[in-house]
């Protein structure tokens, strides 16, 4: 399991503003920023690498707490902000069926600033497992 934060515009007039996020999420989190990712219009930062689901989503949590002031401003600039949860196949294991529960006040704190969520599934080696047909090459 992998999550970053994602602070994006498509939009010239608010690099400045994304750039001065990014240092000030650095002031609260060390290391947090590192510059606009190559695409340019905006940055991504680490949130959580722990592979256990309820401490990743403590981590996650904790990130946003830590960073909510500059949140407020970046929602109130029109920053696009996405969650992005990437489960891998090593996360979900043997399992036929996982979830991943998301409770009210994580989901709370997403809604009112206005944060995305993406969850990735990397599903590669299914077809090992599923055999070709039913991973959808045939």
């Amino acid at each position: 399991m992998y999550s970053v934060i994602r602070f994006t515009s498509d939009e010239q007039l608010l690099r400045d503003d994304i750039k001065k996020l990014g240092e000030n999420i650095n002031k609260l989190i060390p290391d947090s920023y590192d510059g606009f990712h190559r695409g340019g219009s905006g940055f991504s930062s680490s949130v959580s690498k722990v592979d256990n689901w309820d401490n990743h989503k403590a981590e996650i949590f904790e990130f946003l707490s830590k960073i909510e002031s500059l949140l407020s401003d970046a929602c109130a600039k029109n920053i696009d902000i996405t969650l992005d949860v990437a489960i891998h196949p090593e996360d979900v294991g043997n399992s036929i069926l996982k979830s991943y529960f998301f409770n009210r006040q994580f989901l709370k704190l997403l809604a009112t600033y206005k944060i995305e969520l993406e969850v990735s599934l990397y599903c590669y080696g299914v077809e090992k497992e599923l055999g070709t047909e039913a991973a959808g090459s045939k």
